[in-house]
């Protein structure tokens, strides 16, 4: 599944993605289940220029300090799917977000399989 759109905040039917002031990339939809994505379950996010990659933990938080552990280790960050009324909701902020370069008004490019989302900047 591919979806190309101009970067905006607010509801739409599918993956609505946001890149906000601070910096922070948000991802909310409620279609986010279809790849495993659930409330609480734990991802990783890395970053590299103009891609931002979150990966499905499989363990989630039975296994939380190893989580840590390799996170920090492969320099990515952890984040937890967040429930808001029927949407879930992923947000990465931070270091991340200025590696990949995203910024405000960029259009972005999201590609979701079971238990991976990648998030492209799109060249203009």
């Amino acid at each position: 599944m591919t979806h190309e759109m101009a970067v905006r905040g607010g509801f739409m039917s599918r993956p609505a993605l946001a890149v906000l002031p601070g910096p922070t990339l948000r991802v909310s939809t409620i279609r986010l289940v279809q790849f495993g994505f659930v409330a609480d379950a734990v991802v990783t996010a890395s970053a590299e220029p103009g891609i931002v990659t979150f990966t499905l933990c499989e363990d989630g938080l039975e296994n939380y300090k190893e989580l840590v552990r390799l996170a920090r280790r492969d320099k990515t960050k952890l984040v937890q799917v967040l429930r808001k009324h029927r949407q879930r909701i992923m947000e990465l902020t931070g270091a991340l977000v200025i590696r990949a370069g995203f910024q405000p008004g960029d259009a972005l490019d999201l590609s979701a399989s079971t238990g991976l989302i990648q998030i492209r900047r799109l060249l203009s």
